[in-house]
């Protein structure tokens, strides 16, 4: 009776088990070296774009603050620096959302993006964001990202993992190095794809390539939190749970209202030099009457969570909110580039702030930090990464909290979502799309 042993012996070769088991542990070395070859790729890419963005900000701040007709030529100056640029470098003669892109380069092309298109809207959102455009540093990290990661595939060709896996790979390391939260990183390639379902395949390049991208990141900006952390425990009690549900219905309400004005705004997007020079002078002019609403933003929401905001009234919260709405729809719908992701962290703490000093008659960062997570989970479709990212950057604390607003937000806001033309429902979806893509390039 002849043995498995006897038959390989024989045949003078491996069993087919044994060949398999190898080349699977063959592939999955070559997927964690090129995944964090990856990350420190975009880690340093960041570094360097999140240094040109502090520069020229500190620049333009300054003049912002003025007042006077400084708002208004620097938000002329920051959209038309930003669709410049666009028209000079990308495929796609439009300004817009750098996540938007790579979306489409996961769904529909492939995972292709192409490099000097990532590099170019990069450059274009940071003139954008740097000259007072109103939008995110993550939409430009995440394209860069992504673009980074599709070029590095094509020049080296590692066997495993697809194109579009590792582009998925690019932009969590890119995120995760712009916020300095890799967790969240991780989790927003895994969701942005979809709007009810994960892109599973990605997880562990993912993984390799947010950490990667992190320990270069901290090493040159540091670890310090994005956000200032709130310390102390939280006593969860019924009536903070239902504050947290209720704050869940306002941030989804609050999402499908951002999102349908962004949407009204983008149809701009495509015009002319003329409707990019009206928007400008729109954007300054939001900037004469709040100047916190330009830029990032980042001043403001550190405001609401350290308790320095006590001075500002609910009505002056709630006036912020609206006009970031308007002022970030009128930057990506009318020439400039950027993400949306921040810009909804704002009008979430925005949100949360005026509503416990409505609610509660006081200040409540807890609830400023829950409105945060609803209204990114509920306009991005993340749930899971919209929370882990107020873990990450402004404390553990509202955790629980957190995850209840932006579990109702999410339900809330039903199919509401920036990209809805782009992140398709569920991964079935994706196959779907791949096999008539498939055919049509056979026919």
């Amino acid at each position: 009776m002849h043995t498995a042993y006897d038959n390989f012996r024989g045949a003078g070769s491996a069993p087919e088990g044994v060949l398999a088991v190898a080349g699977g542990r063959e592939q999955s070395l070559v997927t964690a070296l090129f995944s964090l070859l990856v990350g420190l790729a975009v880690g340093l890419a960041v570094v360097l774009v999140s240094t040109l963005y502090g520069f020229l900000w500190s620049f333009s701040r300054h003049f912002i603050l003025r007042g006077g007709f400084w708002p208004l030529l620097f938000g002329c100056l920051a959209l038309l620096s930003g669709l410049l640029v666009v028209k000079a470098v990308a495929s796609e003669k439009a300004g817009g959302c750098g996540t938007h892109r790579l979306i489409e380069a996961y769904n529909f092309k492939e995972g292709s993006l192409g490099f000097r298109e990532s590099l170019g809207r990069t450059l274009a959102s940071v003139l954008t964001i740097g000259l007072g455009g109103s939008a995110g540093m993550e939409g430009p990290s995440l394209l860069l990202g992504g673009g980074i990661a599709s070029s590095l595939h094509r020049l080296l060709k590692p066997r495993g993992e697809e194109e579009r896996v590792y582009v998925l790979a690019g932009a969590a390391a890119g995120l995760s190095a712009i916020f300095r939260a890799p967790l969240t990183g991780i989790l927003f390639a895994l969701e942005i794809p979809f709007q009810r379902d994960l892109a599973k395949e990605a997880f562990v390049p993912a993984t390799f390539s947010s950490i990667a991208a992190y320990l270069v990141s901290a090493s040159f900006l540091g670890v310090e939190r994005v956000f200032p952390a709130i310390g102390g425990g939280v006593t969860l009690s019924l009536e903070l749970l239902a504050h947290s549900a209720a704050l869940g219905v306002l941030a989804g309400f609050t999402a499908k209202l951002f999102v349908w004005v962004y949407e009204q705004l983008s149809r701009f997007r495509r015009g002319a030099f003329p409707a990019t020079l009206v928007g400008g002078a729109l954007l300054g002019l939001i900037g004469v009457v709040a100047p916190q609403a330009l830029g990032l933003g980042y001043d403001s929401i550190h405001a609401v969570l350290s308790g320095e905001a006590g001075s500002w009234t609910a009505t002056f919260l709630l006036l912020l909110l609206s006009l970031k709405i308007l002022a970030t729809s009128i930057t990506l719908g009318m020439g400039g580039s950027g993400g949306l992701f921040v810009p909804s962290l704002f009008v979430g703490a925005m949100l949360g702030a005026a509503y416990s000093r409505i609610a509660l008659g006081a200040d409540n960062a807890i609830l400023a930090m829950c409105g945060m997570a609803g209204v990114v989970a509920a306009g991005n479709k993340t749930l899971l990464a919209s929370v882990a990212l107020v873990a990450e950057t402004a404390g553990t604390p509202s955790l629980m909290t957190s995850l209840i607003t932006a579990t109702v937000a999410y339900y809330v806001s039903g199919s509401s979502s920036f990209y809805r033309d782009v992140q398709l429902p569920t991964r079935a979806s994706n196959h779907t799309m791949s096999a008539l893509s498939a055919r049509e390039n056979s026919g």
